[in-house]
């Protein structure tokens, strides 16, 4: 019986230390997937609005990156249910590049595709056209340019707008001056200018001044 003891003892304990030497290794967790279907979209002067996708289940925050000049810097730090960033303050008629990655419990994951996107001026003019009639009764050309322009900041503005209108000599034989008044942030405007005499060969009009 004894004997019987002492052999079960060695096994248990020849099992014990046989393990003793043996680490265990455990897979890290796999890094999240990289967003993708990344866009980009300038809505005003001052502000870009990001969207992005992303399938991966195993994320806990999305970083938002952005460069104007230089390297990439983190400009934002996003819950996992995030899809969407809008980056503001920024400045007027300036390109922008950003990217967006995923970061989990693996890690950081690649980066998504680079998009870009460009702030408008904080006013700027659309277009403008030129039309021209002979008037029978007073035996003069009649010249009108429309145009449009648009409020690219967040407040209200009244916008001045100068156009010259020159003859087939190249000479400037008339000046208007436009003001358009209360237009609201995000909208566009039309302008109009006549000028009645000598017929035009083209015209010049753009945004003088803006409060």
């Amino acid at each position: 019986m004894r004997k019987k003891y002492w052999l079960i003892l060695l096994i248990v304990l020849a099992i014990a230390l046989g393990g003793c030497g043996k680490k265990r290794h455990l897979a890290p967790p796999p890094e999240p997937g990289a967003p993708f279907d990344l866009t980009a979209t300038a809505v005003s002067c001052k502000q870009i609005d990001l969207a992005w996708k992303h399938i991966s289940q195993n994320e806990e925050d999305f970083y938002v990156y952005r460069k104007s000049n230089g390297s990439y810097s983190k400009i934002a730090v996003l819950d996992s249910e995030t899809t969407s960033y809008s980056d503001s303050a920024l400045s007027p008629e300036t390109t922008y590049w950003y990217r967006v990655t995923a970061y989990g419990e693996g890690g950081e994951s690649g980066s998504s595709n680079e998009v870009s996107a460009t702030t408008p001026p904080e006013v700027e003019m659309l277009g403008y056209s030129m039309d021209e009639y002979f008037s029978d009764y007073s035996q003069k050309w009649g010249t009108t340019v429309t145009g449009n322009v648009k409020n690219n900041t967040s407040r209200v503005l009244t916008i001045q707008v100068k156009g010259r209108f020159f003859n087939y000599d190249d000479d400037v034989v008339n000046n208007s001056n436009v003001y358009l008044n209360n237009v609201d942030s995000g909208k566009s405007q039309s302008f109009y200018m006549y000028y009645s005499g000598e017929r035009i060969k083209e015209v010049e009009a753009w945004i003088e001044d803006y409060y």
